[in-house]
């Protein structure tokens, strides 16, 4: 359904986008992740011809956004960063009124629908600036959802909602693709949101695509990293040393130490580690995707220009 080849956007020496390719299938949730200032906004507003690539292609149902424009984006419903609205108008109003601009006419029934879709039935008729965050954000998607569009962009869709307001957000999002055939892209810089509802994913760093392909896939793998606190963690790496000489090992501070490993030998490790007589206070796991991410947040901590 979307196919973005050697995509390439510069804001004067600063490269936000640089040469990044993906593709996403029809009927899937895809995850665009990677952490704040990564591209993925700037990607986002080039594939919606908000702005300008420097190059690159970008395709949707087989037809390019540079020449098949009005055609693209009469398919397509998105949220950019946060959602805007007219405070001072009702719900109902702002929806009608974002309708007309697009060129869509709704039926009553049509809206309905979607107020109902979002959780905002009962609610259309009071002023937006009676509103929560979450319920603007239900609103913002309600105007994506009205012209039955094929494919739905949203970017940080949960960005500002409570952790109730997250949960919603992921059942509608799911609903939208379980129950209405939706095709939808999603951007977020938190790795939990992604692995539970994406179909698949492209991790964006520094405006690359850096790794792509399916959740389940990415966020399996049989190597894991193991971080485990003790009393002592000095003593315990010379245990793993002996047990495993062929594994890296690496002493986080006095008391704790990680190292990556199969998951069939994790049982081996507990086990070695308890015969030994060492008091384990924490035993966690990640898979490498987790561990990759984790190293890519700890590079990224200098304040970095935000797409």
């Amino acid at each position: 359904m979307v196919e973005i080849s050697n995509l390439v956007k510069t804001f004067g020496q600063f490269t936000a986008v640089d040469n990044l390719s993906m593709q996403v299938n029809e009927g899937e949730v895809f995850g665009m992740l990677g952490l704040n200032g990564a591209g993925k906004s700037t990607t986002m507003r080039c594939m919606l011809s908000l702005i300008k690539p420097d190059s690159g292609q970008i395709q949707f149902f087989g037809k390019n956004i540079s020449t098949d424009r009005n055609y693209i984006l009469g398919k397509i419903g998105c949220l950019i960063e946060k959602s805007d609205h007219y405070n001072y108008l009702s719900a109902h109003k702002n929806l009608v009124l974002s309708s007309k601009l697009s060129g869509y006419i709704p039926t009553q029934k049509e809206i309905d629908f979607v107020f109902e879709l979002v959780g905002l039935k009962g609610r259309e008729h009071q002023q937006v600036k009676t509103f929560s965050q979450g319920m603007k954000q239900r609103l913002g998607i309600a105007n994506t959802l009205i012209h039955n569009p094929s494919l739905i962009i949203l970017d940080e869709p949960a960005n500002g909602l409570d952790p109730q307001g997250i949960i919603d957000l992921r059942n509608l999002i799911l609903r939208l693709k379980n129950e209405w055939k939706k095709t939808i892209i999603l951007s977020s810089h938190i790795l939990s949101e992604i692995e539970l509802i994406a179909d698949s994913m492209v991790i964006i760093h520094k405006g690359k695509n850096v790794i792509q392909g399916k959740t389940n896939e990415l966020l399996s793998g049989n190597e894991v990293v193991v971080e485990v606190e003790v009393d002592d963690s000095n003593s315990v790496v010379e245990i793993i040393s002996k047990v495993f000489p062929q594994l890296p090992s690496k002493i986080i501070d006095s008391k704790s130490f990680s190292v990556k490993m199969q998951k069939s030998d994790l049982n081996v490790l507990h086990r070695e580690l308890v015969n030994n007589g060492i008091n384990i206070y924490n035993f966690t796991t990640r898979n490498k995707l987790e561990d990759y991410f984790l190293k890519l947040t700890y590079e990224n901590e200098q304040p970095v220009f935000h797409s």
